[in-house]
C-alpha cells in the first residue's frame, strides 16, 4: 500500500491502484524509482539488523560474567531454526517470546522493544520455522503445520531449560505466537 501511495502522488491517472504510475503524464521509469528506492531502503533496513548479538558489558567495557548474548540454529526435521538468547544475568527467569505469523519474525522489532527486560529476565527470540533467520526456500509445506509448530517449540523449550540448567520458564505470544503459547500450555 505504500508503493501504491507513493506512486500515486500526483501521477494516478485511472480508476486501477495497480496501474497508478501509468498515467499518461508520467513516466513509467519515475514509478520504477519511486518501487526501487522504497524495496533498496527495505533491504537496507533488514541488513541493519542481521548483525551479532552485541555481549553485555560493564563500566569498563567488559564483559559481564554472568550475562549471556548468544545466537544459535537448532536441527529441527527439515529445518534449522534460529534462536537469539540475551539476558544480564543468565541465572534470571527465562522469557520465550513468540512472534506473530506464521511466517512473520519480529526478533528485530522485539530485540528493540525489549532491551530494558533483558536487564531483568533472560529473553529467548525463537524464529519459528520459514520466519525471518529459518527461512529456506528448501521446507517443506508438509511440515508447516500446527502439530510440527509444537514439536518444534517443545525443543526449543527443552533446549532452553538444558543449556540455562532451569525447569520452568514463561511464554509470552504475540497474535499467532500467543495462540502457539496457550496451545502448547493445553498440550505439555
Amino acid at each position: 500500500q505504500r508503493v501504491q501511495s507513493v506512486c500515486r502522488v500526483d501521477t494516478w491517472a485511472g480508476p486501477n491502484p495497480i496501474y497508478g504510475c501509468m498515467g499518461s503524464n508520467h513516466s513509467a521509469f519515475r514509478c520504477v524509482s519511486a518501487r526501487a528506492l522504497l524495496v533498496g531502503l527495505a533491504l537496507v533496513s533488514c541488513m541493519a539488523c542481521a548483525h551479532p548479538t552485541p555481549p553485555f558489558l560493564d563500566e569498563s567495557g567488559a564483559p559481564l560474567r554472568e550475562s549471556i548474548a548468544e545466537e544459535t540454529y537448532l536441527e529441527m526435521p527439515g529445518a534449522d531454526e534460529y534462536l537469539l538468547i540475551r539476558g544480564r544475568d543468565r541465572k534470571a527467569p527465562i522469557v520465550l517470546f513468540l512472534h506473530g505469523g506464521p511466517g512473520g519474525s519480529e526478533t528485530a522489532l522485539m530485540r528493540a522493544v525489549h532491551v530494558e527486560l533483558e536487564d531483568h529476565v533472560v529473553m529467548a527470540y525463537w524464529d519459528q520455522r520459514g520466519a525471518g533467520r529459518s527461512y529456506r526456500s528448501t521446507i517443506s509445506l508438509d511440515t508447516m503445520t500446527i502439530s510440527r509448530f509444537l514439536a518444534d517449540m517443545d525443543d526449543v523449550v527443552d533446549y532452553l531449560r538444558r543449556h540455562l540448567g532451569r525447569e520452568r520458564l514463561f511464554l509470552v505470544g504475540h497474535s499467532w505466537g500467543a495462540t502457539l503459547s496457550m496451545l502448547y500450555a493445553k498440550q505439555y
